[in-house]
């Protein structure tokens, strides 16, 4: 019995020795992703965040009341650049609006872009907050816009994908995303 009490004293330390090793490799990796995060926020804010993919309003109201203009369901996509020419499109599709096209200028700022209209209007600016890949399912990502489609009125948009979605103005396919 005497020898059995020794034995599970032991066995506890042990335990509690392993379960304290197990905290400190959890929290060392914890630790080592936060910090690889703010490393990839800082470069990303010095050259670019990645502009492509999807970004929709949910017609939640602004913390800041007056700052942005009461915008629900406004979709943004931002292509790819081109293979062969680099150039950049867009297109937004804001709630009872036409369906706006273009091209995007890389200004001297890597977040922010001049958004060049197809229907010959007022040139709009677009700043990109912050895109990041969530590593999600379904290319679900992260990220904030503050856009102005040439009209005046400053929009803040969620990015919600990192593919573009697009809906083509074909009479044919009118209505269908691509």
């Amino acid at each position: 019995m005497k020898n059995m009490g020794k034995l599970l004293k032991r066995r506890w330390r042990e335990i509690i020795i392993v379960l304290l090793l197990v905290v400190v490799g959890i929290l060392a990796g914890l630790m080592a992703k936060a910090q690889k995060e703010a490393q990839a926020y800082v470069i990303a804010s010095k050259e670019g965040f990645k502009l492509t993919g999807t970004y929709q309003s949910h017609g939640t109201p602004t913390k800041y009341p007056g700052a942005f203009e009461g915008d629900t369901q406004t979709s943004v996509s931002f292509s790819h650049p081109d293979e062969k020419t680099g150039t950049i499109t867009w297109q937004a599709n804001p709630q009872d609006e036409k369906q706006i096209n273009g091209t995007v200028e890389v200004t001297q700022d890597p977040n922010i872009y001049i958004l060049h209209r197809d229907d010959g209007g007022a040139d709009g600016k677009a700043h990109l907050a912050y895109s990041f890949d969530m590593g999600m399912p379904n290319n679900q990502s992260a990220g904030l816009i503050y856009i102005d489609f040439g009209d005046g009125k400053l929009r803040s948009i969620d990015k919600i994908a990192n593919i573009p979605m697009t809906i083509s103005s074909d009479s044919e396919t009118e209505g269908s995303a691509s």
